[in-house]
């Protein structure tokens, strides 16, 4: 950049001598006279600058300041450099933002006072590239919006070195090219995943997006995608796989079971291929979350309370719970009798029920005027068991 000014600034000087003459300049009489002649080339060059097109743009998006590292301090220097500004090369070499680009920024700030610095009520720059400063930079370099030519799945394979993994030296190569187009020497068409012609930060999105991910699971690299399936529960209940997230080659199923807890049904899927089987299978072709979703059985569906039969929910029904309580179906000390919400074991659930009705006449209670003619036959028979011991015993006593 520096020579081809060098030698903007000599053809100038001999269309200068063109048509002032170099007589004129013979005849400048004092060092004022050249400066003024200078600056006036100067002038006309900066304004030749402005026209040439440029074979690189950028959009910067961060604050920068003094201490700062990487490509977006290596692009800011080149775009200090195209405004006049001079780079230490040592910074330039490590992309370093350093005391020249500080200087450099603060006297971008300084030529743009009225748009950088007026603004928010300063005159002089500061060396920090912050909001202001980027839009300015923006209008001067920005990239122009570019509709992209081809869908995603059309992208080149992120692998861009051939290694067999999307990592750190792919993501090198398009950071190195970030900021330049055809045209450009330090353009490299592989790092363009888009094929736009220009290296922007799509490009080095989508090469982020695979990084760690080896080319047989990219489908732009001609292998088969991986998708995530993430298996939540809502509500009470257990699934099998567990819940997490879990990676699956595109096309495989996955079947999964909804196990609800003690009190608690199984409703629906949601998510899955289908909705109400359970176990439901799930087909992978995309990232997927699928969520059980279980409800509390309602206390409308539960057994009468008064479980031995005797008219009346008291300490002999919660004594009958209590037997069986922390039982489930398998055990020999479960009683279906005692399972209030039918859910195969004695819980806390059924105790809580049971002597919620404490006290209370069968009567007065739904779930006891929905029992089953069998049920009030059982109670029945055990009213009519109970009153035979007690004549029984009776019987006894009076033949002793």
């Amino acid at each position: 950049m520096v020579v081809k000014k060098f030698v903007l600034i000599i053809s100038f000087l001999f269309v200068a001598v063109g048509l002032l003459g170099l007589t004129q300049i013979v005849r400048a009489q004092t060092l004022k006279d050249l400066v003024g002649q200078v600056n006036l080339l100067q002038d006309q060059l900066n304004k030749i600058l402005e026209q040439t097109p440029r074979s690189w743009c950028y959009s910067f998006q961060n604050d920068l300041s003094k201490g700062a590292a990487g490509p977006e301090v290596r692009i800011l220097q080149a775009a200090l450099e195209q405004e006049g500004f001079v780079i230490a090369s040592r910074e330039k070499m490590y992309d370093y933002f350093g005391t020249s680009t500080t200087q450099a920024v603060i006297g971008f700030q300084e030529k743009y006072q009225s748009d950088i610095l007026a603004p928010i009520g300063l005159t002089t720059g500061t060396g920090y590239l912050g909001s202001g400063t980027r839009t300015k930079l923006n209008q001067l370099f920005d990239c122009p919006t570019i509709t992209p030519v081809i869908a995603e799945s059309q992208y080149k394979c992120p692998d861009i070195n051939g290694d067999g993994q999307v990592e750190g030296k792919d993501v090198g190569i398009v950071n190195n090219a970030l900021g330049t187009c055809m045209g450009n020497t330090s353009y490299n068409p592989a790092a363009d995943m888009d094929g736009d012609g220009c290296i922007t930060q799509t490009d080095a999105s989508f090469v982020g997006k695979f990084f760690g991910q080896a080319t047989n699971t990219i489908t732009q690299c001609g292998g088969i995608p991986r998708y995530s399936l993430t298996i939540a529960v809502n509500g009470q209940g257990t699934t099998s796989p567990a819940a997490g997230t879990y990676a699956y080659q595109q096309g495989e199923q996955v079947t999964i079971s909804a196990m609800p807890t003690p009190g608690w049904d199984f409703s629906s899927w949601q998510g899955a291929d289908n909705n109400s089987t359970n176990p439901t299978t799930v087909t992978i072709t995309a990232n997927k979350i699928v969520t059980a979703l279980f409800q509390q059985k309602p206390e409308s569906e539960y057994k009468c309370p008064n479980i031995n039969g005797d008219g009346k929910v008291d300490g002999k029904d919660l004594g009958i719970v209590n037997q069986a309580f922390g039982t489930c179906i398998g055990n020999p000390n479960y009683n279906p009798a005692a399972d209030m919400d039918g859910d195969g074991c004695i819980t806390q659930t059924d105790t809580n029920f049971v002597g919620k009705f404490f006290g209370q006449n069968p009567s007065q209670i739904a779930q006891c005027k929905t029992t089953s003619s069998l049920q009030t036959l059982s109670s029945m028979i055990a009213s009519m068991t109970e009153a035979i011991s007690k004549i029984v015993n009776q019987l006894r006593e009076l033949l002793k």
